[in-house]
C-alpha cells in the first residue's frame, strides 16, 4: 500500500481542526438558551400576532411553534392584548421563563399587573 500523500494528510488535518472549532453560540442573545453540556442549541423566538381587534403572540422553539397565545394568559375570558407592546412584554416574560427552565412558563395576574397589562 503506498504511503499517504502529504497534501491529503494536510487537508485532513485542516478539516479536523475546522470541525473542532465550530461554535454553538447564541443566535439571539435575548431569545436563546445554550446548554453547556450539549451541542444542541435551543432558540426561542416570539412573533406578535395582529388579530385585527387586538394582539396576541406565539413562541417558537427552533422554528417550531410551541405556544400559540391569542388571548391574555392568567385571566378568564377571551381578552386580547390592547397593544403590540403589551403582547411583546408578556412574550418576552415567557421566553425568559423558558430560558430559565420553567415548564410550563405560566404567567400570573401579579406579573401582568407588574407589566401594566390592560385586561
Amino acid at each position: 500500500m503506498p504511503a499517504p500523500n502529504f497534501n491529503s494528510l494536510i487537508m485532513f488535518m485542516v478539516v479536523a481542526v475546522a470541525l473542532s472549532c465550530t461554535s454553538t453560540g447564541k443566535r439571539f442573545s435575548d431569545t436563546s438558551q445554550e446548554k453547556s453540556d450539549s451541542v444542541v442549541q435551543t432558540v426561542y423566538e416570539s412573533q406578535i400576532l395582529d388579530l385585527g381587534v387586538g394582539w396576541g403572540y406565539q413562541i417558537t422553539q427552533n422554528h417550531k411553534v410551541i405556544i400559540h397565545q391569542p388571548t391574555i394568559p392568567a385571566v378568564s375570558g377571551n381578552n386580547l392584548f390592547v397593544s403590540e407592546e403589551q403582547a411583546m412584554a408578556v412574550a418576552t416574560l415567557v421566553i425568559n421563563k423558558l430560558n430559565k427552565g420553567h415548564m410550563p412558563p405560566s404567567v400570573t395576574r401579579h406579573e401582568l399587573d407588574s407589566l401594566r397589562i390592560t385586561y
